[in-house]
């Protein structure tokens, strides 16, 4: 099919987008209330009481705009000194490293394992005397394995560790112990693409009383201009909400623009969209209120993710490619179901699997492009970070949202035959 016809062919319909919110008439009808001036001022302290609970209680919480915020408040309340560092792993998003730069500290980026989470091993690799703090993330909703050697290797240490749930929210080992209440602080996040999706959010956790002494409250940060909040509320709507017919067009821009990054013959040019700033403000109302309506579906869209999981698991199967990974069984939310190629063959079965699923109109998602490959973060201290150069060209997530239909099945399962 020629590039043009493939155009059309997305444009018209034949489109499975890899995001979708799992909204209904309760999130439809806050927005619409919101837009005819109604307003939900409890809505961020009732999020806070909500959240704490639902993690099972003893916690304190503070609602945000941003994850980004989250952290940023974090790491502020911990009051480190100005040549601090905080070791964070290279492979993540922007979102993670600007907000401790902000808090005026110094990154150090650390390599993660087989599982895309920084391992004890990595994270001990990027140590020194000056790192005061860590954040350590479930991604893409896989429980960090580590996570109990890396605690215990902190207080032994002496190092602050940041629970990053923001892809998360509702994971639990096998003990049953949640996502986000090990750490001595937790960040949230309930933006596009995250557990509890939106369009915008982020709270900060803590069960560290003693950390929690100066920034957690209702009312300690100003609330965002109206306008800006309904700038991106709209944005939201239009990119997320839209049909499948104009998803398509935004999609197919982004993928132009996504891959070239990867067919760039020399990353270490890459810049990134991420803002040299951001502001922190509390919670908007109506995005509380929105958090509130999906923090009430969380156990309900793991399950369905969970079962999208099973269904990718048993098409790939029958692809027989040497070199490809799938997301872990257990232990994950399915927040994003990703694959990895790893070897030999490794970005030329990775390409036939994307080239494959975008012919008929399946949308995949690239992660992320590693932060030491980004020229504004490219100077940063780093450890070896030999896994996640290897990995991130060939990495990238399948669609298993809690609403996909049978008819996007339908075209999934197509193009895997198509390519057996």
């Amino acid at each position: 099919m020629s590039r043009l016809s493939r155009v059309l062919h997305l444009a018209t319909g034949h489109y499975v987008p890899f995001l979708k919110p799992f909204w209904n008439g309760e999130e439809e009808s806050i927005v619409s209330r919101w837009r005819s001036g109604e307003r939900f001022l409890d809505a961020p302290l009732v999020l806070q009481h909500r959240l704490v609970e639902y993690l099972g209680g003893n916690a304190l919480c503070q609602t945000l705009n941003l994850g980004r915020s989250a952290i940023q408040v974090g790491l502020a309340q911990l009051a480190f000194s100005a040549d601090s560092e905080v070791i964070l792993p290279a492979y993540s998003c922007a979102g993670v490293i600007v907000p401790v730069l902000q808090a005026g500290l110094r990154p150090v980026l650390a390599d993660v394992g087989a599982d895309l989470n920084p391992t004890l091993e990595n994270i001990k690799a990027a140590y020194s005397e000056n790192v005061k703090a860590v954040i350590v993330p479930h991604l893409a909703g896989v429980w960090n394995r580590d996570m109990d050697a890396i605690l215990a290797w902190a207080a032994e240490v002496g190092v602050i560790v940041i629970e990053d749930a923001t892809q998360s929210l509702g994971l639990r080992d096998s003990n049953q112990r949640q996502a986000g209440t090990l750490g001595d602080l937790a960040v949230f996040s309930t933006g596009g693409g995250k557990p509890a999706f939106g369009p915008g959010g982020g709270m900060l956790v803590s069960r560290n009383k003693q950390l929690a002494s100066v920034s957690f409250g209702s009312n300690l940060f100003a609330q965002e201009p109206g306008d800006a909040v309904a700038m991106r509320l709209d944005r939201f709507i239009s990119r997320y909400r839209a049909s499948d017919r104009h998803a398509a067009w935004n999609s197919i821009v982004d993928s132009i623009s996504s891959r070239m990054l990867t067919w760039m013959p020399n990353p270490r040019k890459l810049r990134s969209n991420a803002p040299a700033e951001f502001s922190v403000w509390a919670m908007a109302d109506v995005e509380a209120k929105l958090a509130l309506a999906q923090l009430d579906k969380v156990d309900e869209m793991i399950r369905r993710r969970r079962a999208n999981g099973i269904f990718w698991r048993g098409q790939l199967a029958s692809l027989g490619f040497c070199s490809m990974r799938v997301a872990p069984v257990e232990e994950n939310s399915h927040t994003k179901f990703w694959v990895s190629f790893v070897g030999r063959d490794a970005e030329r079965e990775a390409e036939i699997l994307r080239r494959g699923l975008w012919k008929k109109g399946v949308e995949t998602e690239p992660l992320y492009t590693p932060l030491h490959l980004r020229s504004e973060f490219s100077s940063y201290r780093k450890a070896d970070l030999s896994n996640t150069e290897s990995i991130w060209r060939t990495t990238f997530s399948l669609p298993a949202r809690p609403n996909l239909t049978d008819r996007d099945r339908d075209l999934m399962e197509s193009a895997i035959k198509e390519l057996r």
